[in-house]
């Protein structure tokens, strides 16, 4: 169970045919350095499971120890949530890493995204607002995340974002997200910083500079 952060995209879900799958090792796309062990252990196991899509993760994180937990995932799609130990002021605490097969529509509507929002393969990205007193029964009221910036990640079209705030922000509340495709797939990365003074240009940076380091290595690459 996702649980959310305190303080639908429209796609082919279609998962890639029927090539033959590469060696697990091969499916990790770029080398962590040793203070991302942890993070390089949730690649390594997700990359050796029956996934169908390459997993991408970020060779570059702020300074510090990152830990954390795969989240789901299975055979189109993969989420880890990681924390910083030792945050100290400033920097950002916790992440969220993830792909999906099929790409995201990076099409937005009034500054939000996604116009189209459903709660399907979308590695929790999309929160749900609460129900108004006397409403009942099934009730979902997406939570777009607002748009900071349209962007470039690895030479791909990308959003800069910000989620809602917990609770209606839901597992990503509160947290300055990247999404955009490659190789086919969908791929997000998210961070929340600790003291909300941080200034908007440094987060979002960080931000940018995380998914670089995930998008750095070229489609085919280490196929």
């Amino acid at each position: 169970m996702l649980a959310g952060c305190d303080g639908r995209g429209e796609s082919s879900t279609a998962p890639p045919g029927a090539a033959e799958r590469e060696r697990p090792e091969t499916r990790v796309k770029n080398r962590l350095p040793s203070r991302l062990n942890g993070l390089s252990r949730l690649c390594a196991n997700a990359a050796s499971s029956e996934i169908a899509l390459p997993v991408r993760c970020p060779s570059w994180l702020p300074r510090g120890a990152w830990g954390g937990r795969a989240l789901g995932g299975g055979g189109c799609d993969y989420l880890f949530e990681l924390h910083r130990r030792s945050a100290g002021r400033g920097g950002p605490y916790h992440a969220f890493v993830g792909g999906r097969c099929g790409n995201f529509s990076l099409r937005t509507r009034s500054g939000r995204w996604p116009v189209k929002a459903r709660r399907v393969s979308d590695l929790g990205l999309i929160g749900s607002k609460p129900q108004a007193p006397g409403e009942q029964g099934s009730y979902f009221a997406p939570a777009r995340l607002r748009v900071l910036r349209t962007t470039k990640v690895a030479d791909r079209a990308a959003l800069l974002l910000v989620a809602e705030p917990f609770p209606a922000g839901g597992v990503h509340g509160g947290h300055i997200a990247v999404v955009w495709n490659q190789g086919g797939a969908g791929y997000a990365l998210t961070l929340h910083f600790v003291d909300e003074s941080t200034p908007d240009d440094l987060s979002e940076n960080m931000v940018l500079r995380a998914a670089a380091s995930m998008g750095q290595y070229a489609d085919g690459e280490g196929r």
